[in-house]
């Protein structure tokens, strides 16, 4: 099917990196089993992903030259990506770490590649990440996220000791400003358990209902732990071209028509109010620079490190209006069958966490027309957003099926 004129992207002019972008094809995805793993590392989950999405583009491993990853949080180290490279056998002309925070670090994978297919410095490139982020917790080997990121004199202390209780601040002064309930944060829980159902390889896929949901223990009010994410060993991996070689390659591809992204802040303590994050922002570039409105996406994909990170991603990407997200997941309107489901593959919350990683490989999956039961039929823009950090980075991709 052919995107109609009317809803064919229409470059914006000025935009910063349109042309690269408009280049690029993402052209196979790829995820290992995903839950409780013993005995895996990181580094092996994302070669074992690197490996079948370079299979699935119709590519050996012989075809690429560079090569995008982030280490990840469970067992982080220094030149990551070389690693996977030579894990892989690769020798590849680039070997790129990239960390923005969130979905935003595949994002940001996916700029730089387009930069260096479009320089000539690239001509395939591999795109991993992946965590054994319950593995290494119990083999004492682990290092704790807060470790890495900063900033926890000025909030440890306070009592903000894990990210949760980040998110948990945002979603009690939503609760205050707008008189959202636990009751439709438990309505994003049990909608993203469902579409889990219909995913075969989800970290959890048997039902949950609401009253399941009200009687999970509270983990930082108002969140209780059917609000949180997963932690999951998991792997996941995409592979990108030029969009003339993916048509060569006669596999379905994705491709980029817009991207837009915002940073307020560092630590919670700095951020602004609910408001003012990013959110907006992102989505708003990302639309111009697509020459299109969230009203023409056929599903959507938003980071769920928590049920309310998918409440506020609802409202920032247009879907309704400031402080309507909770009434919006109670009505229905994220499930599979409505205008634009929401998070098809089950999310972080159900399907499996790994940095946000297959939120993308799903909307790449929706796009290929290769999602099975939680396929949207005819879809044509997918779009792909969310945050890194505790509401600190926003980033949001508009991707459309190629043709």
């Amino acid at each position: 099917m052919v995107l109609p004129a009317s809803r064919r992207r229409q470059p914006a002019v000025g935009a910063v990196g349109v042309s690269v972008l408009d280049g690029i094809a993402i052209v196979g995805v790829a995820e290992t089993a995903i839950g409780k793993l013993p005995g895996r590392s990181a580094i092996s989950l994302q070669a074992e992903a690197g490996a079948a999405a370079v299979a699935a583009a119709g590519l050996t491993k012989a075809d690429i030259d560079g090569v995008f990853s982030f280490s990840g949080y469970s067992q982080a180290m220094m030149l990551h990506a070389g690693r996977v490279a030579e894990h892989l056998g690769l020798r590849p002309e680039l070997a790129v770490v990239t960390d923005v925070g969130g979905p935003g670090t595949h994002h940001a994978a996916l700029l730089n590649v387009a930069a260096a297919i479009d320089a000539g410095m690239c001509t395939a490139a591999l795109c991993t990440y992946g965590e054994n982020g319950i593995s290494i917790r119990r083999s004492g080997r682990g290092r704790a996220p807060g470790t890495l990121t900063g900033g926890e004199d000025f909030e440890a202390p306070y009592g903000q000791i894990a990210m949760i209780s980040g998110y948990a601040l945002f979603a009690q002064r939503h609760m205050h400003l707008y008189g959202t309930t636990s009751e439709q944060l438990g309505a994003v829980a049990v909608t993203s358990r469902h579409h889990a159902s219909l995913n075969d390889n989800a970290h959890k896929r048997d039902p949950i209902t609401l009253a399941d949901h009200q009687a999970s223990p509270m983990i930082s009010s108002p969140l209780r732990r059917l609000d949180c994410s997963l932690i999951s060993d998991a792997g996941g991996a995409f592979v990108v071209t030029s969009i003339d070689r993916a048509r060569s390659l006669g596999v379905p591809y994705a491709r980029i028509l817009g991207y837009g992204s915002a940073v307020t802040h560092h630590i919670g303590s700095q951020a602004p109010d609910l408001h003012e994050l990013g959110g907006p922002v992102s989505a708003e570039r990302a639309f111009e620079r697509a020459g299109l409105t969230v009203a023409d996406a056929d599903a959507v994909y938003i980071h769920d490190a928590c049920t309310f990170s998918v409440v506020a991603g609802v409202e920032a990407l247009g879907l309704c209006g400031e402080g309507e997200g909770g009434p919006y997941a109670e009505s229905g309107a994220l499930a599979l069958g409505s205008d634009c489901p929401v998070n098809l593959h089950g999310g972080m919350l159900s399907h499996g966490h790994a940095g946000g990683v297959f939120h993308l490989l799903d909307a790449v999956r929706q796009l290929q027309g290769s999602a099975g039961r939680r396929q949207v039929n005819g879809a044509e823009v997918v779009v792909a957003h969310g945050n890194g950090g505790v509401f600190s980075t926003f980033s949001t991709m508009v991707l459309g099926r190629g043709q």
